[in-house]
């Protein structure tokens, strides 16, 4: 019950501090821009064109091509987009509650420190767990009613974003708890974030060793990416 009263709390600072109704207008901004592109003509006849031209087979797969590619797309663009406004929309909170006279009230509901911090930490979580899953699940569905075909595995990379958000997460709000200042908690975290994309290109190229002569630097080079 005092995890779920701090959740609660939680859920009511964010509304207070009007970050969670800023963070849900751009979101659904970005899902009304989505339907009225897929409601003008041309994307209508881009799909009417394809399912009426060439053999069935051939104008699935086509269709089913042209989909994967956009969601590829739109993926690419609001991922990092969807992440980096979860960070600041959810910064705020573990550094706000290290302040002088908050943190007195909140430990006096007899709750321990580390579950009194987990708990904040969860709530945040979860806020910007279900944003980026309304994003990712409204996009799907309108693409999938203009074309009539529903991927789940779209749908499904909202539980990775959330997924991905709480690693980034934590970090953040270990360097909320260290420094106490949202500012330096959403720094670290913008840092993380773009060094953990830089470091995944090596991965999709594991050629790129070959391009270091050296052994023990190439052996250096790859602890440093790691």
């Amino acid at each position: 019950m005092k995890v779920a009263a701090i959740l609660l709390d939680t859920w009511r600072e964010l509304l207070q501090r009007r970050t969670l109704w800023i963070y849900f207008g751009i979101i659904t901004l970005t899902l009304l821009g989505f339907a009225l592109a897929l409601a003008t003509d041309a994307a209508a006849g881009l799909v009417s064109s394809i399912r009426i031209s060439g053999p069935e087979g051939t104008r699935e797969a086509t269709l089913q091509s042209i989909v994967t590619g956009a969601q590829i797309v739109v993926a690419s663009l609001l991922y990092p987009a969807g992440i980096l406004l979860s960070v600041f929309a959810t910064a705020g909170l573990v550094p706000g509650m290290m302040e002088p006279g908050t943190i007195d009230l909140l430990l006096s509901k007899a709750i321990s420190r580390p579950a009194l911090f987990l708990s904040r930490c969860l709530g945040a979580i979860l806020v910007a767990a279900a944003h980026l899953i309304y994003l990712v699940v409204g996009l799907g569905l309108l693409l999938g009613l203009r074309t009539g075909m529903f991927r789940f595995g779209f749908v499904a990379s909202g539980l990775i974003m959330a997924l991905y958000f709480a690693c980034l997460y934590a970090w953040l709000a270990l360097a909320g708890a260290l420094l106490r200042s949202t500012g330096a908690a959403i720094m670290a975290a913008a840092a993380l974030f773009f060094v953990s994309l830089a470091a995944g290109a090596p991965h999709d190229n594991p050629q790129w060793m070959l391009l270091i002569s050296s052994r023990p630097l190439r052996f250096l080079t790859r602890a440093v990416v790691e």
